[in-house]
């Protein structure tokens, strides 16, 4: 089901998941999921990041981290709700990332998803962005 694509530009070869590969009761889906390049993984995620999202999304990561990477970049800017296990699905990733030396970029949710993440103090925690780095696609 995962399969490789073309090499990239620098000849580089790029992991990548189809749009909307993975999707549960139409609530979530993964819009986005690819090896950027040798260093950097990114998983763009949409709709509703709650319970039913957790492990079919955590699996998804760990796929797209397997193999190693320095950074690992989860785009939330088309999540329209998040809960707890949203919040879980995040602090996982870092915990892995921080265990592998690799770091971790989140893209904030908009609001009102973004609520959560200032409840419980993420971008004190970790590394919170309002968009994509200039350079990822």
């Amino acid at each position: 089901m995962h399969g490789w694509s073309s090499p990239s530009a620098e000849g580089v070869p790029v992991r990548s998941l189809d749009d909307d590969i993975r999707q549960i009761g139409g609530t979530w889906s993964v819009l986005r999921g690819e090896r950027v390049d040798h260093d950097t993984v990114l998983l763009a995620l949409g709709g509703e990041l709650d319970l039913a999202a957790h492990g079919p999304v955590t699996a998804v990561l760990r796929e797209l981290e397997r193999g190693g990477c320095r950074l690992v970049v989860i785009d939330l800017r088309a999540v329209t709700f998040l809960d707890c296990w949203g919040i879980r699905v995040v602090l996982d990733a870092f915990d892995r990332c921080r265990a592998a030396a690799r770091g971790l970029l989140v893209v904030a949710p908009p609001p009102p998803a973004d609520r959560l993440f200032e409840l419980v103090d993420l971008p004190g925690t970790l590394q919170v962005a309002p968009a994509l780095p200039v350079g990822l696609p």
